[in-house]
């Protein structure tokens, strides 16, 4: 009888989000302060990888899932984008934290533990041992292996050290908070300010949004209903092409 072969270990970051932050904050040292682009060779350069390695594609496969890099491709190579979120983190911004919170629960399988753990996240009493039981035994769908287990438990854990308690009541399943609150809504580019500007009229919301010149622009954008936001998003996305000037990256 042929032995029934195990499914594989759903995906998670390669490294945690601490580790992760430290190569950004390499990546950095090598380009420059002020840069937000970085070559496959800028990469090698700063973390001692091959650009051609598997581990190089891990990497930053990792910072791309905790929102810290994008990929940017051109003819001739890929970039690495570092975002507005990850800049924040880096220079400890005021909203630092919410950030934190944010790219920590991108990644899909952080975020289905934080789902299922909250209560006991927020209460600071879950054990590695009851998180390893969900992982191989408890939860639904493809099970993990034990030494995948043992690995997701260390990075999570690790990198759960970095999120500030008193967000998380506040946030949601994805990790965005409410609108009154001074914080960050990243979409994977420039961080979008609430509490950063003017205060907030009956109608309208100022949003600063930093620049790539390192200037900052406030918009006021008007409160809307549900209905009325999602068409906005939708328009907004529409007029992409128009709004964003790649020859200004």
């Amino acid at each position: 009888m042929t032995e029934k072969k195990q499914s594989r270990s759903p995906n998670f970051p390669a490294i945690s989000l601490p580790q992760a932050i430290n190569r950004v904050a390499e990546l950095n040292d090598t380009i420059g302060q002020d840069t937000r682009h970085a070559s496959l060779q800028d990469a090698e350069e700063a973390w001692g990888i091959s650009e051609r390695s598997s581990q190089m594609n891990q990497v930053c496969a990792a910072l791309r899932a905790y929102g810290l890099v994008e990929y940017q491709n051109t003819d001739a190579e890929r970039l690495l984008r570092i975002t507005g979120e990850a800049d924040a983190i880096r220079r400890h911004e005021p909203h630092r934290p919410d950030c934190l919170l944010r790219a920590f629960l991108k990644p899909d399988m952080f975020r289905e533990v934080w789902n299922y753990f909250k209560e006991e996240i927020e209460g600071e009493i879950l054990s590695e041992t009851e998180l390893y039981r969900y992982l191989v035994s408890t939860r639904t769908g493809n099970k993990f292996s034990d030494s995948a287990a043992n690995n997701f438990c260390d990075s999570f854990l690790y990198s759960l050290e970095l999120i500030d308690r008193e967000a998380i009541p506040q946030a949601d399943t994805q990790g965005i908070f409410p609108a009154d609150r001074p914080a960050a809504i990243v979409g994977g580019g420039p961080a979008f300010f609430y509490g950063q500007s003017p205060a907030s009229t009956e109608n309208s919301v100022p949003i600063s949004i930093p620049m790539s010149d390192g200037e900052i622009r406030v918009v006021n954008i008007p409160k809307m209903d549900r209905r009325s936001y999602e068409m906005f998003a939708k328009l907004l996305e529409a007029y992409e092409s128009a709004i964003v000037n790649d020859t200004q990256d």
